[in-house]
This record gives C-alpha cells, structure tokens and sequence, in this order.
C-alpha cells in the first residue's frame, strides 16, 4: 500500500467512525525505519495511524482510501468492522442522521415564520395567523409525519426531503 493512500478507521465513542491520514512529516522518516528493517511496513502502517489518530487506544484499523466509501454528512451512521470493508453503513442509523437533518433545516424556517406571524398579528390578518399557525404545526410534527422507512439505501434516504423543507435544505 501506498502511504499516500492508506487510512486508519477509527470507532469513535459517539458510535461512529474517524478517517485519519499519516502525517506527511513522518513518512519520510518511516521509510527510513523500514529500510534498516527496524520496522516492517505494517508495524510501520500502525505507528503511522496510531500517531496520527493521538488516541492510541481506541479500536482501528488500517485500509486503502479506495476501500472506504463514507459521506461524510452520514458519518454517525456507519459501523466499524474489524473484517471486511471497514465501514458499513447501518441504515437504521442513516436514518436517525436525516431525520436529526430535516429537523435542523426546519428550526432554520421556524424564525422567519414567527416573523411571518408577528406581522400578520400587527396588522390583524386572522387568516394569515390562521395560514401560518397551520404551516408552523405542520413542520413541528414532520419527525413524526414525514416516514424515512421506506429508504434502503443512502442514495434513497437522501432523496427524501419534505416538500415544506425543500427551499431551506
């Protein structure tokens, strides 16, 4: 393995998982170690990540960047393994990430509706407090109106964004 390409996978305590890269400044001086065979490659690998990571006794593993396939946006939702790829995406989780990102998009709409509402309040529009009070509702109980269960996949779980929250996400 390339040094430029190798990755340490780390299982961090909020359940997800760390990408971390070797220092530059020290593949110089470990290649160095591996020529006077002080270090094989792979004990060279390891001091490499373990340094890099500063957490030496968390839970890692070594891969090529190719072998990781991680949106950085759903990082929480993946698992480590010890075998196999060395994140695997845990869909249950993934949905947990969207639904906790829909409910961000919609505390950035909330404000401008209670904007909405104190003007339509001043100028006494009942119809429009009436409108907005609805609309303001109806994105308080998206978590629990707007489904991610049919979702499969990540591709899939990221196409499903409430039409009510398409204009802020």
């Amino acid at each position: 393995m390339l040094y430029s390409n190798i990755r340490g996978i780390i299982e961090l305590e909020d359940g997800g998982v760390g990408i971390c890269k070797i220092f530059n400044s020290r593949i110089a001086e470990l290649m160095a170690l591996m020529k006077e065979e002080k270090l094989t490659e792979n004990e060279a690998h390891v001091l490499a990540i373990k340094e890099s990571m500063c957490e030496t006794d968390k839970r890692f593993r070594m891969c090529d960047v190719n072998d990781i396939d991680i949106d950085p946006l759903y990082r929480k939702a993946y698992d480590y393994s010890h075998t196999g790829k060395p994140c695997k995406l845990n869909i249950a989780k993934a949905r947990e990430v969207h639904m906790t990102r829909i409910r961000k998009a919609r505390d950035k709409k909330l404000p401008k509706l209670d904007i909405d509402y104190q003007r339509a309040m001043e100028s006494k529009n009942e119809k429009k407090m009436e409108e907005l009070a609805k609309v303001k509702q109806a994105l308080r109980d998206l978590p629990d109106t707007f489904s991610l269960s049919r979702a499969r996949t990540l591709d899939a779980l990221k196409a499903l964004i409430p039409d009510e929250l398409k204009d802020v996400w």
